[in-house]
């Protein structure tokens, strides 16, 4: 379990040095190191015992000061998550089972965030246009990211303050890219969803630039749509 987490923070230090590539075959690494272990677990019956809990820490990628998005006006989500396993001897209970899931979502998300961030730098570096294919293909991927955080929530079902970030996050970014698409309706129903959540009890473990940059998306959609 520890060199699957050391894995995810290898294409952290990758990205946040502006090595893309590396940083994808890293999260990629990791998740068939995570699936390979799953599969070994299963094969011989039984359960290792962990006493490790993942602590999560946020880490930007040192790209620009300026949080919007390269390629247009949006807010885009740009910090990765390093894992860090810290010894829980006292506890009771075997937590192999939710430090594979809370590691599924974080690997997948931090795999998702690097491609989408490479793309919309690519798109702003020019001179290629938007491509659908390339769009399409992230979308996707967030829609993953939305199923293993399903898959968690239903694992573990206390309440994570790491799933709070991420579902904003898939939700703002997907909704970004379906605006570049000029798919309005899905764009509308993703930050609808947001401004929804914005208002939820939960919504004070988001950070505060992270809330701003959210609401500054929902204002420019709602302005948008007026002066169509």
């Amino acid at each position: 379990m520890e060199h699957i987490g050391n894995k995810n923070n290898i294409g952290v230090d990758h990205i946040c040095n502006g090595r893309w590539e590396e940083a994808r075959k890293a999260f990629k690494s990791a998740l068939i190191y995570l699936i390979s272990f799953h599969q070994q677990q299963q094969q011989d019956g039984r359960q290792s015992r962990c006493n490790f809990l993942i602590h999560i820490e946020n880490q930007c990628i040192p790209d620009s000061p300026d949080p919007t998005s390269p390629s247009n006006n949006f807010y885009m989500y740009r910090n990765v998550m390093r894992t860090c396993l810290r010894s829980n001897s006292k506890s009771k209970h075997n937590m192999m089972e939710q430090n594979k899931n809370c590691l599924a979502v974080l690997i997948t998300f931090n795999l998702c965030l690097t491609l989408h961030y490479k793309f919309d730098r690519e798109l702003h570096d020019g001179p290629i246009l938007p491509n659908n294919d390339q769009q399409n293909k992230l979308l996707l991927l967030y829609k993953n990211v939305w199923k293993e955080l399903l898959i968690d929530t239903r694992k573990l079902p206390r309440h994570q303050a790491y799933r709070d970030t991420i579902s904003f996050v898939v939700l703002n970014n997907m909704g970004g890219i379906y605006h570049q698409q000029d798919k309005k309706q899905k764009a509308r129903k993703c930050f609808q969803t947001l401004k929804n959540l914005i208002s939820c009890a939960h919504c004070r473990t988001i950070a505060p630039d992270v809330r701003n940059g959210i609401m500054t998306n929902i204002s420019l959609l709602e302005t948008n749509e007026k002066t169509r």
